[in-house]
């Protein structure tokens, strides 16, 4: 301050003030991003597909109904066994 006239000065330090808030804005929006992104893997990682989980869905009940024919089959199958006694 001892070369500067005062206003040089103050102009000076609103300079480094405003470049000093661009800086952190910026650190502001990548550190957003970052958690954005780190969040979106998250939940690819943890999330459920409902498409798969249909899927699987329609996979047990076909083999529920497989298992019930069968079990209808074999239960025909003693009935007539032991009809035949």
């Amino acid at each position: 301050m001892e070369n500067q006239a005062p206003s040089d000065f103050f102009t000076n330090l609103l300079s480094v003030i405003g470049s000093d808030i661009d800086n952190a804005s910026f650190l502001r929006e990548s550190q957003e991003l970052i958690t954005q992104n780190l969040q979106n893997q998250k939940d690819q990682v943890a999330g459920v597909s409902l498409d798969e989980e249909m899927t699987k869905l329609v996979q047990y009940e076909q083999a529920y109904q497989a298992a019930a024919k069968i079990i209808n089959t074999v239960d025909q199958m003693l009935e007539t066994v032991l009809s035949l006694r």
